[in-house]
């Protein structure tokens, strides 16, 4: 009776550690508006190096921003993901 309690409170420990460290991250404000400026970028513009260097001034700025980019070139017709891609280089 008293090892199944401790392996109880073993796996329950376990669970409890392992739930604490996963880290799921919706996005930031900052994050958010990097995407924004990418995606219009995309749109209407070239890609800016610019933009793309500011926005990596916080965590996960620049991919924001690149991804942004490539969401919304390939939405402009007969625009493939590798032309779009090209187009960050």
């Amino acid at each position: 009776m008293k090892q199944f309690s401790i392996e109880a409170v073993s796996v329950a420990v376990f669970m409890g550690a392992a739930f604490t460290t996963t880290t799921v991250y919706a996005g930031t404000d900052w994050q958010n508006s990097c995407r924004d400026a990418g995606y219009d970028d995309g749109q209407n513009e070239p890609f800016s190096q610019g933009l793309y260097d500011h926005s990596g001034e916080k965590e996960g700025g620049d991919d924001a921003y690149c991804n942004g980019f490539i969401d919304s070139c390939k939405s402009v017709e007969a625009n493939a993901r590798d032309v779009c891609e090209s187009a960050t280089d």
